[in-house]
């Protein structure tokens, strides 16, 4: 269906329209394990840190 709109420029409406992809993805299993993090003793403190900052970033549920 084809219709005038301004400046005498023919559109199409929303037919055929997706959008575009915004990024890719990756197929996870439940359960599965994404990160996995080395550390030593006295360096735990920084590691948890670091990992509640990139969880936060995350948009899904995660578990530490």
């Amino acid at each position: 269906m084809l219709s005038c709109a301004r400046a005498d420029t023919l559109q199409t409406g929303m037919r055929g329209e997706f959008g575009k992809p915004l990024g890719t993805c990756a197929t996870v299993a439940i359960g599965q394990v994404l990160l996995s993090v080395r550390r030593m003793d006295c360096n735990s403190h920084h590691a948890q840190e670091a990992l509640i900052e990139l969880s936060l970033s995350s948009p899904d549920a995660k578990r530490l």
